[in-house]
């Protein structure tokens, strides 16, 4: 019997090609450990994945603050085609942990991100943030905390979407693929999406999100088995106007 993963919600974020370079993206990581920092204790510092798991009983190496490090493990993550030469079109990538220092998977978040995308073969540009378990950090799955999150990540990235969710259950669909769903929280710029002012039932704006287009489900997680909550998505869908999508992404017919 395969025993079932933890519920665990993402905050994930995607942006499509950009004229992106390595020193803003370094230093936009480093922004974003910092922002973070001051929202929850266990943001506070952040390190980077064991090198194997010969290496996993050794202390975790702090990237925060160090952007050397974090310009190192980027230039480490170059991708190429089918191993030819390395294309700085395709982007860097780079996984780190959160506190506690050393700590089991459950029990830190995980940040992981691939930017500098600059052609369509690439793909979206992506920054995803797992979780712990809410057992080991509940305060993490405030609602207002979630939002200020999402405050925070779309003022360094400027994403063209934003969706705190458990990466599992999609009672939307997509508007083009891969494309956005709806989640417990969640952001769309107008030149993705309108959002009709006047939101229905179960559904409200943040109310700190200034000109930003946030907005909470009222029922929490997203649970495909609740009728009220497929009946909520499936309203909220319907007051999105989506714009077409990026150039070299298929709509859905």
């Amino acid at each position: 019997m395969v025993k079932e993963l933890p519920r665990r919600l993402t905050i994930h974020c995607a942006w499509w090609i950009r004229n992106e370079n390595l020193d803003s993206a370094v230093s936009q990581v480093n922004r974003t450990f910092h922002s973070l920092a001051e929202l929850h204790p266990t943001w506070r510092s952040w390190y980077l994945l064991p090198k194997s798991i010969q290496f996993e009983d050794e202390p975790d190496r702090a990237i925060f603050d160090n952007t050397d490090l974090i310009r190192q493990k980027f230039l480490s993550s170059q991708k190429s085609y089918d191993g030819g030469p390395f294309n700085y079109d395709l982007g860097y990538s780079i996984m780190v942990l959160s506190e506690p220092v050393n700590g089991k998977g459950v029990e830190r978040s995980n940040l992981w991100m691939s930017c500098c995308h600059r052609t369509k073969y690439a793909g979206y540009n992506i920054l995803s943030i797992q979780l712990p378990t809410k057992e080991h950090a509940p305060d993490l799955y405030s609602v207002d905390l979630l939002c200020r999150t999402v405050n925070i990540l779309v003022e360094v990235w400027d994403p063209d979407s934003l969706v705190a969710w458990d990466l599992r259950t999609k009672l939307t669909p997509e508007p083009w693929v891969p494309g956005p769903v709806l989640g417990w929280v969640n952001y769309f710029p107008r030149r993705t999406a309108i959002v009709d002012e006047e939101l229905p039932p179960g559904w409200r704006w943040f109310e700190a999100r200034g000109d930003k287009q946030i907005f909470i489900h009222e029922g929490g997680w997203p649970d495909a088995s609740n009728a009220q909550h497929a009946a909520a998505f499936k309203q909220m869908f319907e007051c999105i106007h989506w714009s077409e999508p990026p150039e070299g992404v298929t709509r859905v017919p």
